[in-house]
């Protein structure tokens, strides 16, 4: 009973990661056909739409702006969140669970609903169709994956070596930097990593806060599909799914390392 019972579960286990990772094995695949246009018919093996790709000045710079915005988002929501987990963790004040609430909202709130406020905000503000106002709205995406990962680290975290480090005379900044900081590096560049991959990989606020100046890599491919269904958008889709999965796997070996040092 318990060997039909495990059958049962492998086979429903693999026909979910089967469903999942379907679409990108397509996508994959489509990327290397020859054919001028989106089609199962496998024909040949090409790199034509990758050449493509790369002599497009259109492509190309939708990419490094992707690029360009989730580094400064991956910078500035680690920096932000990792003083706000700081503050949620240590902090003794009666509001800090409202104050965590706040910064976690963009979690459960409809992406719809966040855009259609930040486009009435940044109207007002100027901001619409600049590259600060998607950094803005991007890093208020990413905080609440910073925040979560730094304070789970935080929380894990032996109070008792910085109070080793006070009685041997370290004041609470050496204490920081030198005790506390380099313990929980491994989860502040795993929070870092993840919101890379929240900006760049963004999509709803960049249709509603950009404008032709600004058009980010998720757009132009929101583009292509609308207007024009053509074989370099699986191209470039393949390698915005490697650069994802590149991130992610580093993620995890700095998550198991981190588990392993504990």
């Amino acid at each position: 009973m318990v060997t039909f019972l495990a059958i049962i579960y492998y086979i429903a286990c693999f026909t979910i990661i089967g469903y999942i990772l379907a679409p990108l094995i397509i996508t994959i695949i489509l990327s290397f056909n020859p054919a001028s246009y989106l089609s199962l018919s496998f024909s040949g093996f090409s790199l034509q739409w990758y050449q493509t790709y790369v002599s497009s000045t259109s492509w190309v710079n939708a990419t490094l702006l992707s690029i360009a915005i989730a580094s400064i988002v991956a910078v500035l929501a680690t920096l932000i969140g990792t003083s706000v987990a700081f503050g949620i963790v240590r902090g003794r004040s009666a509001g800090k669970n409202i104050i965590s609430s706040l910064f976690l909202l963009p979690l459960v709130m409809p992406p719809v609903v966040l855009a259609i406020g930040m486009y009435n905000v940044f109207t007002e503000s100027h901001l619409l169709g600049t590259l600060c106002g998607l950094v803005l709205a991007h890093t208020v995406l990413a905080l609440p994956f910073v925040i979560l990962m730094v304070s789970a680290s935080l929380y894990q975290f032996d109070r008792s070596l910085e109070e080793a480090a006070a009685s041997l005379g370290a004041s609470e900044l050496e204490t920081l930097y030198k005790v506390t900081l380099p313990i929980i590096r491994l989860g502040i560049f795993s929070a870092f990593l993840f919101a890379f991959i929240v900006s760049f990989d963004e999509l709803v606020i960049a249709l509603f806060i950009s404008t032709i100046n600004t058009i980010t890599l998720p757009q132009k491919i929101w583009a292509g599909l609308r207007f024009e269904i053509n074989p370099i958008i699986a191209a470039v889709s393949t390698l915005q799914i490697t650069v994802i999965a590149v991130i992610l796997a580093t993620a995890f070996i700095v998550r198991r390392k981190r588990e392993v040092n504990a």
